[in-house]
């Protein structure tokens, strides 16, 4: 509904401002911001954007007033924002960074949101072109400045500590990456409720770090967030909702690594059940959890158990990706080596 009402202002702007006019590529910006941020469709985003950067290019624009003139340097950061979200892998995204910096040097005032979207972007681009010690540097000064503006507390800063985790774990900085991400989660903690969907996904975020660590030392932590992130999307939406399920499986995987193989066992059962009333019955995420529970059942010595899991996943994986894929021809391979005993 939203996409529809954004493609319409497009066409009202054209029929009463003209193709040249500012407040065109203003729409057009609107409609790139909206099929990137809410569909995750780059290529449109581009294609919408390069044809309000035409417009904002090509024709003359005299802002009759300064509140004008501020929309029109706003329509500008749109533009080269969005351009540089959907240029994520590749140069041109830090080039169309530079511009939105040219934009906003003249703007007096800078909405905080603004300043956090663009620094983040950048930042993400450093990591990703496998530079995460200039991401950090740009991280830690993105945080003071964004302190300064909206407070130490304030959800704002969120994003920006997970970032700088992800930065940190990219050095191999486990420990500071897990001090960032506790310190996202204080925040979500203090700013909503524990039973918030923003504390489940900072609780869901800090427990897979921890786990990924891979140190007896953080695993414990790992099972308590991910408890904590269960029990808060347990309230939020329920233990039948998807945000639920995908947690449940993470913490079956710590179970699994811990060989805690009986729990892992009872929260897969709880799990398979819900998940055939959710996905259906030949979904891939009804395979994964019985090809799991198959895995368990043969490190435990319960071979009949084991083939009747392997069995219905090789069922699902058959109809799903067809008998000669390769995780269906893995799993048909197992069963055949369960067979002979």
């Amino acid at each position: 509904e939203a996409m529809t009402e954004l493609i319409r202002c497009v066409a009202l702007s054209r029929i009463v401002f003209g193709d040249e006019h500012w407040q065109v590529a203003q729409a057009y910006a609107n409609l790139a911001h909206g099929y990137l941020s809410l569909r995750g469709l780059a290529p449109q985003a581009k294609l919408h954007c390069e044809t309000g950067q035409a417009i904002m290019l090509t024709a003359p624009h005299s802002p009759s007033s300064p509140g004008e003139r501020t929309n029109i340097l706003k329509t500008l950061f749109t533009i080269y924002c969005t351009l540089g979200k959907a240029n994520t892998h590749g140069m041109l995204g830090l080039i169309h960074l530079w511009m939105i910096r040219l934009s906003m040097s003249e703007m007096h005032c800078i909405l905080a949101a603004h300043l956090l979207g663009v620094c983040l972007v950048a930042i993400r681009l450093s990591i990703q072109q496998e530079k995460p010690a200039l991401a950090v540097e740009r991280l830690k000064k993105t945080l003071k400045l964004l302190q300064l503006s909206v407070g130490e507390d304030s959800p704002e800063l969120i994003p920006a500590y997970q970032d700088l985790a992800h930065a940190e774990d990219a050095r191999q900085n486990h420990q500071q990456a897990i001090e960032n991400l506790l310190q996202a989660h204080s925040i979500a903690l203090a700013s909503y409720t524990t039973d918030s969907k923003e504390a489940a996904e900072t609780a869901h975020i800090m427990a897979k770090a921890c786990a990924a660590a891979k140190d007896e030392e953080f695993e414990g932590l790992a099972e308590k967030y991910f408890v904590e992130s269960l029990n808060s999307y347990e309230l939020v939406y329920g233990s039948d909702s998807t945000e639920w399920l995908c947690v449940q499986d993470d913490l079956c995987h710590l179970l699994v690594r811990a060989k805690r193989h009986q729990e892992a066992i009872i929260r897969l059962q709880i799990s398979l059940n819900v998940k055939a009333s959710v996905f259906g019955e030949f979904s891939k995420e009804l395979a994964e959890t019985h090809h799991l529970m198959g895995g368990i059942r043969m490190a435990e010595g319960q071979l009949e158990k084991a083939y009747k899991h392997l069995n219905k996943c090789l069922d699902v994986q058959t109809i799903l990706y067809g008998a000669q894929h390769k995780k269906t021809k893995s799993t048909q391979k197992t069963l055949d080596m369960l067979s002979k005993y």
